[in-house]
């Protein structure tokens, strides 16, 4: 199995009432789309349904649009290289 097939990838796109998730696997087809209310309570339940669609031995990760740059989420949050990647990115909005 190639590394690849051993995550499926959860697009989240950032709003200030809602999250959007797109749940897509390694060939980016469309598992599932979910909605999440901008609440710290809400998040729970977000990851429970997170966890209901994956198959066993698969991986989540996140990919976290903010309107500068998408940010991959891994196990552990690398603040200091996402803020590296922010600093060099060519985006239009500071």
């Amino acid at each position: 199995m190639h590394k690849r097939q051993k995550h499926f990838y959860v697009g989240v796109d950032l709003h200030k009432q809602h999250h959007v998730a797109v749940i897509i696997n390694c060939w980016q087809e469309k598992l599932a789309e979910l909605t999440v209310v901008n609440k710290p309570s809400a998040f729970s339940t977000f990851l429970l349904d997170i966890d209901k669609l994956m198959e066993e031995g698969l991986t989540p990760v996140f990919g976290l649009e903010d309107g500068r740059l998408w940010t991959i989420v891994s196990a552990v949050f690398n603040r200091p290289w996402t803020s590296c990647k922010r600093s060099k990115s060519s985006s239009f909005i500071r």
